[in-house]
C-alpha cells in the first residue's frame, strides 16, 4: 500500500477511487496500517467511489438555497427514470414503433447521450452520417427539450451544474484520485474548476510490486480453472491471507467458476458462502453451527468470494415475490402454480407443507395448463371441505387475495400507489412467510423494498399506468438490481480485471488471457458516429484503444503482487488459441511446477467418513395380503413384475411415483386419453367394416369430424381449468380429426369382415391364485373365425416384447388367457401416430389382418420343432404364456422386490433414484477414479453396474 496516501487520509484528505471495490480496498488497508502503529481509535477516513462522491456534492448542494430565490435546483433523474424517458421517446418516434424490444435501444441511447456529453467536442456535421446516427440526434434534441421543460438534470449534466453552482460548498482541501487511468473531458473540466476553488487534486496509485510474473498453458478451460481453484487452495493452507484470482470474462465463466471454487472450498455446499448461525423456530438461544469445511482449521469460516452479483430476481425470497404478485394478472401457468404451492414464503407454508406438496402433485396429474387465482383457490378449498388431505390455510389466503384484487379493480394509477398497494398484496399473502429469515434472505428482502422505493419515484416519469405495466416495470427493477450478500472479509478474492486494478494481494492468478480475449474486441457505440469515436479516443471505440486500455490494466495487474501467474487455455474447445501479445514476453512454465494436494470431493469425504456397514441382500418385502378382490394395478402390476421385480414391488406395494412434470401443450399420455376416448366413440358409430366401407369421403369426415369435437368437449372438463387453451384446442381437434380420418382408410382395406364387438370392456382374469381387472381397448368378431383383440398405441409398439421368459409386454399375453386361446384369432396393436398407421401382431393364421403375422412367421421365432405335443402352435403358445405370466405373479407373492431389470428397462424407468441401482459402482469410481470422483454427467444408462 501506498503510504504517502495512507498519510494524506491521516490528515483529512478524501480519497475518490475508481469503483466501490477500490474504496473498500483502501479503507481496510488504512484501518490496518492505523492498527499496526497501536493505534485504537481514529477518525474514519473519507474514501468514496467517484459516483458517491459526486453524489453527495449534490446532496450538499441541495442542503442549500438557490441563488436566486425565484428559482429552485432541479429534479435529478436517476439511471432508471432516465431511461425510461429515453424509451418513452424512443416508442413515441416514428421509427421506434416497429422495435421489439425498445428498452434496449433505450440503453444504448441513454449510454450514447452520456458519451456524447463527457467527452468534447462534439461531433462535427460532417460526422453525423448513417440512419441510426440521424435517428438519435432526433431523439437526443427531444430529451434535451423534455429535461428542459420538466426542470429535470440528467447525470451526464451533473458534473456541469456541479462546476457551474458548486462554488459555495465546502470543498476537502486535498483530493486524492486513486486507480484512474485517464478522465473524460467533461471530468478534466470538472476537475479543473476544483482546482481554480482551491482544491489541490492528484493522481495517485500503489507502488508496484517486485514479483517476477511467469505464464502457464493449459489445454481447456475446464483445466485453467481447475487449477486456480487448487492453487488458491493451496495457499490459504500455507497461511496466505490476501489471494486473487482475476478473470476478465467473468460474467461468461461465473457458472464454471462457481463450481470449481465451491468443489474446492466448500464442497458439497450450496454456492453462495453460509450465512451467520440462526436460531431455528422452537430452538430459541441455540445457533446451529455452520458446516465444517476442509478449511476449518485454517481459520477461514468462508474461504472465497466472488465480486460478481447475480440478479436480485435469482433469490428465492424476491423471485417467489414477484411469482405472488403475478397472481394478478389473470390465467397462470402450470409451473408457476407449482412453485408457489411449494415455496416457503407465504403464510401457512410451515403447517400446510405435506398437503400443498400433494395438491402440487394432483394439480399435475390433473393436466393442468393455466388457472386464475380465485380457481385455485375454490379447488383447494373443495378439496380441503372434502377431507382431501389439508389446504385450508392456503385456500383462505388465495381466496382472500382474489376478492380483494376483483374490489381494487384494474384502473390506471400512478407506481406510488401502486407500490403500497403491491406492498399490500403482499402482506395478505403472508409474504415472507413463517420463517426466521436467514442473514442473506434477509439482504434480499432489504433490497426489495428499496426497489419498491424506486418504483414509487417514477410517478413524474410514467405517470398513470396499468397493472400489468407497473409489474412488469417491478420485474425490470429486480432483474438489474445485482444483489451480493455481505459477506466476512475471505482469503480469496475472485475479481474482474477492472476490480482487481486498484488492490494489491500476496498472490494473485490471471486467467484467461488468449488473443481473442485480451486485449478485449471494440464495441462503440452504434448511435454515435464512429469517426468521432475513434478520434477523441472513446472507450471500447476501438482496437487501437483497447489495446491501450488492455496494456494499463495488464501493468498493473503484474504489479500487484509478489507472486503472479498469468495463464490461457490452449482450446476453446472447437478451435486453438494463443497468448495474448501483452503476456507473451513472460517466462513460460511447466503446469507440473504447480503439484501440490488436490482435495477430496464431497462424494469421496462421504463414502471416506461413512461407517463400515454390514451388506446384507434383502432381495424380498414382505408378502401382500390377497383377497378375493382384483389386485390393484392389473396389467400394470404383472407389466412391471416382467420388467423388474424392485419397479413392482416400490409402484404397486410402496406406491412409489414421481411428479408429472407440467407443460403447456398437450403430453404423450394426454393425447394417448384423447385417442383412445375418440376411437371408442368412432366404433360406438361404425359397428361393422361393411358399415365403415360404405361411407362417401365426405361422411367420413363429417364422422371424424363430430368425434373430435365431442371428445375434446368429454375429456378437456375443467379441472380446475381445462387441460389445453382455448388456442390450441383448434389445433388438436385438427389433429384428432386427421388421425381418425387416417384409421377409417386403414380399417376400410381389412379383406375379412369383422364386427366391433366390444369397447374399452373390462375382463376379470384369475392367474396363480391372484385376481387381475384387464380393460380391453377393442374386441372384434370375424365370423366363423374367431377374436380380434385390438390394443391402441400412440407410441411405437414392439411386437417381439411379447416373447421371451418372462415376456417384457404381458398385456397382450394376458389378454389372451382372459378370453382363451380358442376363441381368440389374432392380438393386434393399432399403431396410431402420424406417418405410420397400421395394425402390428400375430394371428392363428396369416390372412386375418394386415401386417399380422401368422404362424409360419412367429411359431419359428417361438416355439422348437416338436415342441407343440399335439397342441397347435397357437395353443402351444398360451401354454408357454400361461406358465410364464405365472411364475410372474408367483413372483409377486412371495415378495420378490430385487433389482434385475431387463434390457431398456431403465431407459425411461422414473424410480432409479429409489432402487440406486448404481450406487455401488458410483462409491467404486469415486475412490477409483482420482479426485474428480468419477464423470457425474454420464447418464445412468450409460454406466456398467
Amino acid at each position: 500500500m501506498n503510504t504517502r496516501v495512507l498519510e494524506w487520509l491521516r490528515k483529512g484528505a478524501t480519497a475518490v477511487t475508481v469503483n466501490r471495490r477500490s474504496a473498500r480496498f483502501l479503507a481496510t488497508a488504512y484501518g490496518r496500517w492505523r492498527t499496526s502503529l497501536g493505534e485504537k481509535v481514529w477518525p474514519s477516513p473519507v474514501v468514496l467511489p467517484f459516483a458517491a462522491w459526486v453524489e453527495e456534492c449534490w446532496q450538499s448542494l441541495l442542503d442549500r438555497p438557490p441563488v436566486d430565490s425565484l428559482d429552485s435546483w432541479p429534479t435529478l433523474l436517476s439511471d432508471l427514470q432516465e431511461r425510461l424517458v429515453w424509451e418513452q421517446i424512443i416508442v413515441a418516434s416514428p421509427s421506434g414503433k416497429g422495435l421489439l424490444n425498445p428498452g434496449t435501444t433505450a440503453r444504448l441511447a441513454a449510454n450514447a447521450w452520456r458519451l456524447q456529453r463527457q467527452w468534447f467536442p462534439e461531433p462535427t456535421e460532417a460526422e453525423w452520417q448513417g440512419e441510426d446516427s440521424l435517428t438519435f440526434r432526433r431523439w437526443s434534441r427531444t430529451f434535451a427539450k423534455a429535461c428542459h421543460r420538466n426542470h429535470w438534470l440528467d447525470r451526464a449534466g451533473l458534473l456541469d451544474f456541479l462546476a457551474t453552482h458548486g462554488h459555495s460548498l465546502v470543498w476537502p482541501r486535498h483530493l486524492l484520485l486513486v486507480g484512474f487511468d485517464t478522465f473524460s473531458s467533461l471530468e478534466e473540466r470538472f476537475l479543473q474548476q476544483l482546482r481554480e476553488w482551491g482544491v489541490s487534486w492528484e493522481k495517485v496509485d500503489h507502488p508496484g510490486a517486485a514479483g517476477r510474473p511467469v505464464r502457464l498453458t493449459f489445454a481447456s478451460d475446464r483445466d485453467e480453472l481447475r487449477a486456480a481453484a487448487l492453487w488458491a487452495g493451496e495457499r490459504v493452507r500455507q497461511g496466505d491471507s490476501a489471494i486473487g484470482v482475476v478473470i476478465p470474462d467473468l460474467s461468461r465463466r461465473l457458472p464454471q467458476v462457481v463450481h470449481h471454487f465451491s468443489e474446492v472450498f466448500l464442497p458439497g455446499t450450496p454456492s453462495t458462502p453460509p450465512s451467520p448461525p440462526v436460531s431455528p423456530p422452537g430452538r430459541a438461544g441455540r445457533s446451529v453451527p455452520p458446516p465444517a469445511t476442509p478449511f476449518a482449521e485454517a481459520g477461514a469460516r468462508v474461504a472465497f468470494d466472488i465480486s460478481l452479483g447475480t440478479p436480485l430476481s435469482a433469490q428465492p425470497l424476491v423471485g417467489d415475490a414477484l411469482l405472488f404478485l403475478s397472481l394478478s394478472q389473470g390465467e397462470v401457468a402450470a409451473n408457476t402454480w407449482s412453485r408457489i404451492l411449494r415455496s416457503p414464503f407465504w403464510a401457512g407454508a410451515s403447517q400446510e407443507g405435506s398437503a400443498r406438496a400433494r395438491l402440487d402433485a394432483a394439480l399435475r396429474e390433473g393436466g393442468l395448463h393455466q388457472a386464475s387465482l380465485a380457481e385455485i383457490g375454490a379447488w383447494i378449498g373443495q378439496r380441503a371441505d372434502a377431507g382431501g388431505g389439508g389446504g385450508r390455510i392456503a385456500a383462505k389466503t388465495l381466496t382472500h387475495l382474489a376478492g380483494l384484487l376483483e374490489k381494487e379493480g384494474e384502473d390506471p394509477r400512478h407506481p406510488s400507489l401502486w407500490a403500497r398497494r403491491l406492498e399490500r398484496w403482499l402482506r395478505e399473502m403472508g409474504w415472507p412467510g413463517e420463517r426466521t429469515l436467514d442473514s442473506v434472505a434477509a439482504q434480499a428482502m432489504q433490497h426489495f423494498q428499496n426497489g419498491l422505493t424506486t418504483l414509487a419515484g417514477l410517478d413524474s416519469v410514467l405517470g398513470a399506468v396499468s397493472r400489468p405495466r407497473i409489474l412488469g416495470r417491478l420485474a425490470e427493477i429486480m432483474d438489474e438490481s445485482i444483489f451480493q450478500s455481505e459477506s466476512p472479509v475471505t482469503p480469496v478474492h475472485v475479481l474482474g480485471s477492472l476490480e482487481a486494478t486498484a488492490e494489491r494481494f500476496e498472490r494473485l492468478w490471471i486467467l484467461g488471457l488468449s488473443d481473442d480475449l485480451w486485449p478485449p474486441p471494440p464495441s462503440p457505440n452504434p448511435f454515435l458516429p464512429l469517426s468521432w469515436q475513434v478520434r477523441m479516443a472513446l472507450p471500447k471505440s476501438s482496437a487501437g484503444r483497447e489495446l491501450v486500455f488492455a496494456r494499463n490494466v495488464t501493468e498493473r495487474l503484474l504489479g500487484s503482487a509478489n507472486e503472479v501467474i498469468v495463464s490461457f487455455s490452449a482450446s476453446d474447445g472447437d478451435r486453438e488459441r494463443r497468448i495474448s501479445p501483452l503476456v507473451q514476453h513472460l517466462p513460460q512454465v511447466e503446469t507440473s511446477t504447480l503439484a501440490f494436494p488436490q482435495p477430496p470431493t464431497y462424494r469421496l469425504l462421504v463414502h471416506r467418513a461413512a461407517p463400515k456397514l454390514l451388506r446384507l441382500d434383502d432381495p424380498r418385502g414382505p408378502a401382500p395380503v390377497i383377497t378375493q378382490d382384483p389386485v390393484k394395478g392389473g396389467a400394470g402390476l404383472i407389466r412391471a413384475q416382467a420388467q423388474c421385480p424392485f419397479q413392482a414391488f416400490a409402484r404397486y406395494r410402496l406406491g412409489a411415483k414421481s411428479l408429472v412434470e407440467p407443460r403447456p401443450e398437450a403430453d404423450a399420455a394426454w393425447r394417448g386419453t384423447l385417442v383412445h376416448a375418440a376411437l371408442r366413440r368412432l366404433f360406438e358409430e361404425v359397428t361393422t367394416g361393411e358399415k365403415l366401407r360404405a361411407l362417401s369421403p365426405e361422411a367420413r369426415h363429417t364422422l371424424a369430424a363430430m368425434t373430435s369435437e365431442r371428445t375434446l368437449r368429454e375429456v378437456n372438463r375443467p379441472f380446475p381449468a381445462p387441460h389445453l387453451p382455448p388456442l390450441l384446442i383448434p389445433l388438436e381437434r385438427l389433429r384428432l380429426t386427421r388421425l381418425l380420418l387416417g384409421w377409417m382408410e386403414v380399417e376400410s382395406r381389412r379383406e375379412e369382415p369383422f364386427e366391433v364387438m366390444e369397447r374399452e370392456t373390462e375382463k376379470i382374469l384369475t392367474v396363480g391364485g391372484v385376481v387381475v381387472r384387464l380393460r380391453i381397448d377393442r374386441i372384434d368378431r370375424l365370423p366363423g373365425v374367431g377374436l380380434v383383440v385390438v390394443d391402441y398405441k400412440t407410441s411405437q409398439p414392439r411386437v417381439g416384447d411379447w416373447f421371451g421368459t418372462p415376456p417384457a409386454e404381458p398385456q397382450m399375453p394376458l389378454y389372451l388367457l382372459a378370453l382363451g386361446a380358442e376363441q381368440v384369432a389374432a392380438l393386434a396393436y393399432a399403431e396410431l401416430r402420424p406417418g405410420s398407421l397400421r395394425h402390428l401382431g400375430i394371428s392363428a393364421r396369416g390372412d386375418l389382418l394386415p401386417n399380422v403375422q401368422g404362424p409360419g412367421v412367429w411359431q419359428s421365432e417361438v416355439l422348437s420343432p416338436g415342441e407343440s405335443g399335439g397342441r397347435s402352435p397357437w395353443e402351444e403358445l398360451g401354454q408357454r404364456w400361461q406358465a410364464s405370466i405365472e411364475g410372474l405373479v408367483r413372483g409377486f407373492l412371495q415378495g420378490e422386490a430385487s433389482v434385475q431389470p431387463l434390457p431398456r428397462a431403465c431407459d425411461h424407468c422414473d424410480l432409479v433414484p429409489l432402487c440406486r441401482k448404481w450406487a455401488d459402482s458410483d462409491a467404486d469410481s469415486a475412490d477409483a477414479d482420482g479426485p474428480e470422483g468419477g464423470d457425474d454427467s454420464a447418464e445412468p444408462g450409460e454406466r456398467s453396474p
